[in-house]
């Protein structure tokens, strides 16, 4: 099977791993990418990697051509919009006997969906957000707009299929107006980076990175250690997680909240607008802030927690759940939260409807008093979202016909 892959900067993303796992498989696999491998935006650079056909444009430069449509286009529809829709274009018909072209997100999408009304192919959109889609979803903060929403829906009809990484991502597709028949449901997959190969004894590893972050934050050894591992936005919906804390009552447990801070047009820096709640609930020292934690870290901070808690309001995906799950911490999740139904089939997590206080703190004190037993969840979490697995159910969800 030959397949064509849109993907901008793939080089260290999951969509390259991706692309690894199809041509392990044995299937043609080309690519289209922005990077600053390539040496210019006029002309593809060609690299052969890992059985990958690479057919790169500069990051950021333009087409010579183009630049100056490319310049008065900008304020509507990005810095270079013409030099990436030729390139796309020139791509698709250079791989036009692709059996399948998959589009990583609706950004790229679009210039999918333009190449589409020249010539055929059979192409899927994957979503990666729910920005713009008209669904009935707000927050401080949500970007509002009449033309992006038209455009994103657009893109969304004009493919053959739709991959929703996830449950709550279908039912946001559904309730968008996608039709049902081009939904493929699909999770994503564990990237190299996340896997556990390299911890030996998961129960010793989880003691020292506890007792490290415990030593850094200057808790006590008996403290309990509440964890959110998300950027700090307010679709995350991290005021329900501060809210159930002081539910609790509990005087010995502390909530970390990991994430760089944003600034929320409207309400400021996020991070000042959470401590100001944890502040008013009489909580503020029990709250802290870690900032951005680097992506090393990560595992080590949720496998230090004795519980981490996802109140999203809406995630597509959300791979803090899937991360606590191997390194078996046990995870609080919202009903939105889009990998929750799974991590909790896998015995990693509970998922809870509604935004009640009460009910989180009462499912936090119940975890604190009596944790589950986990063992084995990391095994069951890794094999559960293999790659390789993943991309193969990827490819069969274009094999039946709209």
């Amino acid at each position: 099977m030959k397949v064509a892959l849109l993907a901008p900067r793939i080089w260290n993303t999951i969509f390259l791993d991706q692309a690894r796992a199809w041509v392990r498989q044995g299937h043609e696999v080309a690519v289209y990418t922005e990077d600053d491998r390539g040496d210019s935006g006029r002309r593809f650079t060609r690299l052969r990697d890992d059985g990958i056909e690479f057919w790169i444009i500069h990051g950021t430069r333009r087409h010579p051509l183009l630049a100056l449509a490319d310049r008065f286009a900008k304020p509507w529809l990005g810095r270079r919009f013409f030099t990436t829709l030729w390139a796309v274009i020139r791509f698709l018909q250079a791989n036009r006997n692709a059996d399948a072209v998959f589009a990583e997100g609706d950004s790229i999408g679009l210039y999918a969906a333009i190449a589409r009304r020249f010539f055929t192919f059979r192409w899927m959109v994957t979503l990666h957000d729910t920005l713009y889609l008209p669904i009935a979803l707000d927050y401080p903060g949500r970007p509002q707009g009449g033309w992006q929403a038209r455009a994103k829906m657009w893109v969304l009809h004009s493919a053959d299929w739709v991959r929703a990484n996830s449950p709550v991502t279908r039912d946001a597709l559904l309730e968008a107006g996608v039709a049902a028949d081009k939904l493929r449901l699909v999770p994503l997959h564990i990237p190299g980076w996340m896997g556990m190969d390299a911890v030996a004894d998961l129960t010793t590893w989880r003691c020292s990175c506890r007792e490290s972050l415990f030593r850094h934050l200057g808790l006590a050894t008996d403290a309990r250690l509440l964890v959110t591992m998300s950027r700090l936005t307010p679709v995350k919906g991290l005021e329900l997680a501060i809210e159930a804390l002081a539910a609790c009552g509990r005087s010995d447990t502390v909530l970390l909240i990991c994430g760089g801070d944003r600034d929320v047009p409207g309400l400021g820096s996020y991070r000042c607008h959470l401590q100001a709640l944890a502040d008013r609930l009489g909580i503020g020292s029990q709250v802290r802030f870690a900032g951005e934690v680097p992506i090393e870290e990560v595992k080590k901070t949720l496998a230090a927690a004795d519980l981490h808690l996802a109140p999203s309001l809406m995630d597509t995906f959300n791979y803090a759940v899937i991360e606590a799950a191997l390194v078996q911490t046990p995870s609080l999740m919202s009903d939105k939260v889009g990998a929750g139904p799974w991590i909790a089939e896998l015995g990693g997590g509970e998922i809870l409807a509604g935004r009640d206080a009460g009910q989180w703190s009462a499912r936090i004190a119940t975890n604190l008093d009596s944790p589950p037993d986990l063992a084995g969840l990391s095994a069951r979490c890794t094999s559960r979202f293999q790659v390789d697995t993943i991309a193969a159910n990827l490819l069969s969800a274009t094999a039946s016909r709209n």
